[in-house]
């Protein structure tokens, strides 16, 4: 995200414990269920997802694309 630009970020989920992990990621929406361009992160905390966070300064991100025909057993 460079500066200028503005992205809706959205608090979904908090999780605090491995079993609100759980609850999590067993309700997670599958991939046919996600608008496309829509980005899901995972952050810690209050952390907002941009490069220009301090706390992001020695981040870095994870893209995997895959063929759509693949999308949910790779998902799962």
């Amino acid at each position: 995200v460079s500066a200028g630009e503005n992205y809706n970020h959205k608090e979904i989920y908090q999780v605090r414990t491995i079993e609100n992990f759980w609850g999590v990621f067993n309700n997670l929406p599958k991939p046919s269920e996600i608008p496309q361009k829509c980005s899901l992160f995972l952050m810690r905390d209050k952390i907002e997802p941009r490069w220009e966070h301090p706390q992001n300064t020695n981040g870095c991100n994870f893209v995997l694309r895959v063929k759509k025909e693949d999308s949910a057993t790779i998902w799962e």
